[in-house]
Parts: C-alpha cells; structure tokens; sequence
C-alpha cells in the first residue's frame, strides 16, 4: 500500500485503501501496522489533523479497531507531503553505499 509521508513526532507515513477500509500506519520506531475496516472519515480526519499522534490516539488504538503489524516492504516508494512520489530511505541508503 503506498503511504503518504507526515509531519508527526509520532506518525512517519500514513496509507489508506478505500475499498478495503484498511488504514496502514508507519511510525518512526520504524513499526508498521495496519487497522482494519476504518471508515474514509478517520482516515480523512487523521491527514487533516494537526497532531497525527494525539488524533490516532483519540480516534484509532482508542477505538479498537482490529489490527496487525506487518513487515514494511523494503524500497517501496513514499509520497512526499507534497504529493511527490520519491524512493523509500532504505532505497536512499542501500544507492549510496
């Protein structure tokens, strides 16, 4: 699932599949997790909220949706806040050395 990259303490990049109401979150401990039948209006709240991290406390883990972690695909691309689609980091690191 591609996600899109956040300005988060907490939150590193957030994805959602709207037919399958799957929310997947990247944190920056590097840990993925997807939650599962998430309505779009969650999803839409958390990319509008100013703190990723207090809104999917509030509104995500608080909730109970039903979760997994999963392994992050290595050099899947990330969309830039921006919208601009870039390499992943490990895609970064593993080209400069």
């Amino acid at each position: 699932m591609e996600r899109q990259r956040v300005v988060s303490s907490n939150v590193d990049s957030i994805g959602y599949d709207v037919s399958s109401k799957v929310l997947e979150i990247k944190f920056t401990n590097g840990k993925v997790y997807q939650y599962f039948d998430v309505p779009k209006a969650i999803h839409e709240g958390l990319m509008k909220s100013e703190s990723k991290g207090r809104y999917f406390k509030s509104n995500v883990r608080s909730a109970s949706f039903q979760y997994k972690r999963i392994e992050e695909v290595k050099n899947e691309p990330v969309k830039e806040e921006s919208g601009i689609t870039k390499p992943s980091d490990d895609t970064i690191k593993e080209s400069n050395q």
